[in-house]
Parts: structure tokens; C-alpha cells; sequence
């Protein structure tokens, strides 16, 4: 049986993939975005999306990167706490960092 776990090796050049969905998020002109990775079980959407995370750290002070496992989420989940939507707002530049 397969590891259920991502590579940091790209064996399928995703490394591209990553870095277009990088330059996609960081296009201004597109925001808001909303972006779906979808595929059979052991397909590369874990490693893609961690492809994806190493492209966006390369500007670290730029993203905010919130990684969220639904697999380990249930009713009383944080995603449907009351502070989800506060995470998402905008911050100032004049605002203090929490």
C-alpha cells in the first residue's frame, strides 16, 4: 500500500503548477480568488498545495498562510467557530499584529 503523505521531492514537475497558482494569488487584479484542487486520492493535490506554500513563503511578509485539515475537523470544529471570519478580514497597516 502507498504513503498517504506528501513529497518534498517533485517527481511530476507540480513545481510548476505550484509556481502559476503562486503568481495567480499574487495578482491583485484577481482578487478575490478562490482557487480548487481537485483529483483522485494520490494524485499530488497535498504536495501541490505544499509546492504551493514554498513558492508563497519566498515573500514571507507578503501571505498569511492558514493551513486547515478537514479530515481532523468535526462539529464543534474551529472553521465554524464565531472567530473564523475575524482570521479572514483585512488588517491595516496600522494595526498591531496578534
Amino acid at each position: 500500500m502507498w504513503a498517504d503523505a506528501e513529497t518534498e521531492i517533485d517527481f511530476l514537475n507540480y513545481s510548476e503548477v505550484a509556481e502559476l497558482v503562486a503568481e495567480l494569488i499574487g495578482t491583485p487584479g484577481l482578487m478575490p480568488l478562490s482557487l480548487g484542487v481537485f483529483g483522485p486520492w494520490g494524485t499530488g493535490k497535498s504536495s501541490t498545495l505544499k509546492f504551493v506554500k514554498t513558492e508563497l513563503l519566498r515573500t514571507p511578509d507578503k501571505y498569511l498562510i492558514i493551513e486547515f485539515d478537514a479530515w481532523l475537523c468535526g462539529p464543534t470544529c474551529f472553521c465554524c467557530s464565531p472567530a473564523w471570519p475575524e482570521l479572514l478580514q483585512p488588517k491595516s497597516a496600522n494595526s498591531e499584529q496578534h
